[in-house]
């Protein structure tokens, strides 16, 4: 199966990027998938996306309805956009 990807895009506040920081801790141990927290600061609103390698779709799913429980998600700005990307090996 090609290696999966899986990224999760919002509109949120920037200070909640500690609490942000904290969620990945918190996935990391329940579902043991590393994830990384992008940022980019505009002067209409704050994008986060977080990036979790090689994650299976089901896992995906589960992250998602932890995240749906979080206190934080009442202070977010637009719902999470998750989708789940392979990886094309390149043949040079």
């Amino acid at each position: 199966m090609p290696e999966a990807s899986a990224f999760i895009w919002y509109h949120a506040e920037a200070s909640l990027q500690s609490q942000l920081l904290g969620w990945l801790q918190q996935v990391e141990s329940r579902f043991g998938v590393r994830g990384q927290l992008f940022v980019r600061h505009a002067p209409e609103k704050t994008t986060f996306m977080e990036l979790y390698d090689s994650v299976e779709s089901a896992t995906l799913v589960q992250i998602e309805a932890l995240a749906a429980r979080q206190p934080w998600i009442d202070r977010m700005q637009s719902p999470r956009h998750a989708e789940c990307f392979n990886k094309v090996e390149r043949n040079d």
